[in-house]
């Protein structure tokens, strides 16, 4: 189940749920925010608009 389990869980209670990968999974369809990309790219972004 890796990770799908805990985003079943977070959808139960109604929150948001966001996605990184670089390629297709299996919650893809689920999540709220679905990123194609890999997960540092992703981050360094995150921070750049956080001004982090």
């Amino acid at each position: 189940m890796s990770g799908y389990r805990f985003m079943l869980d977070a959808l139960k209670q109604g929150k948001e749920v966001a996605v990184v990968n670089g390629g297709p999974g299996r919650g893809d369809p689920k999540a709220t925010t679905l990123w194609r990309t890999q997960v540092a790219p992703a981050f360094d972004e995150l921070l750049d608009l956080l001004d982090v």
